[in-house]
């Protein structure tokens, strides 16, 4: 067992302690990774505020160091990695590259790893809710497995490695794999998966991309990292601006396209 320090949420809605843990070594194709940055996502708070699964540990946005790995681990003790979501490997949709849409994806990380044996976490010797998008990365060590563990090139800031395992590639992805190219796009909200957004729609080659956000600093970010227009919400009709400033034609949007 090794030992670690998490921030566990005891009872839904609570503030998370920050205490002792344990970990089991690594099994099978899993890397043990010591933590060097974690970002908070918005989806760790709603979940810990509705989760009936505790004591659990969150936290999605991990990057750091492999420590130590299982016996059929595809990564390396020493090599540094960031942490994204956990997908099966062998359903259709991951074996013709589509690990977003895992048939097992709600399993393995909106609701973590079963308080048994097979549990990575111990809380006072007993086993705790674990494995959170297949990591639960508010710990000093968090166990992954070798599929959600991609490998980062050398001297990559973990700080920045951190928000790539959610909110940028989710911006980005839904730009790029979603929506697809278009002359001009509309994203409303300039947190970190709004942000990405923006970069991912200059990387598509939208001509015109306008950041909705009620902050005058998000779209000030907004506009350094690729807006070539900004809008605040509070003060007007935002689409009926949206729609003078494209000459009338509206922004286009396109459905998410399912797997086939």
């Amino acid at each position: 067992m090794i030992k670690a320090r998490a921030a566990v949420l005891l009872e839904p809605g609570q503030d998370p302690q920050l205490t002792d843990v344990e970990l089991r070594d690594p099994v099978g194709d899993e890397v043990l990774v010591r933590i060097e940055a974690v970002g908070i996502c918005h989806t760790d708070i709603t979940m810990a505020a509705l989760s009936g699964r505790t004591p659990m540990v969150f936290g999605h946005e991990g990057a750091g160091t492999v420590v130590a790995v299982g016996p059929q681990a595809r990564r390396r003790v020493g090599e540094r990695v960031v942490l994204t979501f956990a997908s099966c490997g062998a359903c259709d949709n991951c074996t013709h590259e589509r690990p977003a849409y895992c048939d097992q994806s709600t399993n393995l990380n909106m609701r973590g790893s079963r308080r048994d044996e097979t549990s990575a976490l111990r809380l006072d010797g007993a086993p705790i809710t674990g494995g959170f998008f297949g990591q639960s990365s508010f710990a000093t060590h968090a166990i992954a497995g070798s599929r959600n563990a991609v490998p980062l090139p050398d001297g990559f800031d973990p700080v920045l490695a951190a928000p790539l395992g959610c909110s940028v590639q989710t911006g980005v992805g839904a730009v790029l794999n979603v929506i697809g190219p278009v002359p001009s796009i509309a994203v409303f909200g300039a947190g970190a998966v709004g942000l990405s957004a923006v970069m991912g729609a200059r990387i598509a080659g939208a001509k015109t991309v306008i950041a909705v956000d009620p902050l005058a600093e998000r779209r000030a970010l907004a506009a350094e990292l690729g807006a070539t227009i900004t809008l605040d919400p509070t003060a007007g009709d935002a689409a009926a601006e949206i729609m003078s400033l494209t000459g009338g034609v509206p922004v286009r949007w396109t459905p998410p396209r399912v797997p086939t």
